[in-house]
């Protein structure tokens, strides 16, 4: 388990969308961050991850039921994590997931559960079947497995099918205006890009080398 800065407007630097929105008056919007909490095992299983935005009520997710969502949705002001956010996924989708993973090839639940000791990973869980180690400190990019490619090769799909929905918006509309569509992005389609991302996931990238 790791958690991870996720820039959902950014666009590689050469593209159009670039170089027009650093003209743009009050450019900010290729600055708006949302925080992921992504977790997998050495098998391939990668779990539905933990999304923290500034805001508590998008009106994006106006009238969606949060449950059905590809990314288990918390908020922060900062789009930060801190303990009681992690708490809340672990409770919320990691202990369900791993009983779920584990069932599905008749295995008791038993859980080791790795991650860095960063100030808003520190906590103890008090959950029968799960135990918890802290990398030491300096090591997580050395030693964790997530960090050994997999956030890099989601970051990457990310990109890939955010371009790709917008080659599809431009074929489908014939008074297709890019900047128009640009600032219409929301973060409900930050987190359908999410999705796409982590189904184009190999299982192979996650496997332990």
């Amino acid at each position: 388990m790791d958690s991870t800065g996720l820039f959902w407007k950014k666009m590689p630097s050469r593209t159009f969308i670039i170089k027009d929105e650093t003209r743009a008056p009050a450019f900010k919007a290729l600055m708006d961050r949302v925080m992921l909490i992504t977790c997998g095992n050495d098998v391939g299983f990668i779990m539905k991850p933990g999304l923290i935005y500034k805001s508590a009520s998008p009106w994006a997710f106006r009238n969606k039921n949060k449950i059905l969502l590809p990314a288990h949705r918390m908020h922060n002001l900062k789009a930060w994590i801190i303990k009681s956010l992690t708490l809340n996924w672990l409770h919320q989708c990691f202990i369900t997931q791993a009983k779920e993973c584990l069932q599905s090839v008749c295995t008791e639940f038993k859980v080791l559960r790795v991650l860095d000791n960063a100030g808003g990973h520190s906590l103890d869980l008090n959950h029968k079947g799960v135990q918890v180690h802290f990398l030491p400190t300096n090591t997580t990019s050395l030693i964790q497995l997530i960090d050994q490619g997999v956030i890099r090769a989601f970051k990457v799909l990310y990109t890939r099918n955010s371009l790709q929905y917008l080659a599809d918006a431009i074929d489908s509309n014939e008074n297709f205006k890019l900047n128009e569509y640009w600032r219409n992005i929301t973060i409900a389609t930050c987190l359908s890009v999410i999705y796409a991302a982590l189904i184009d996931m190999k299982k192979e990238t996650l496997i332990a080398r």
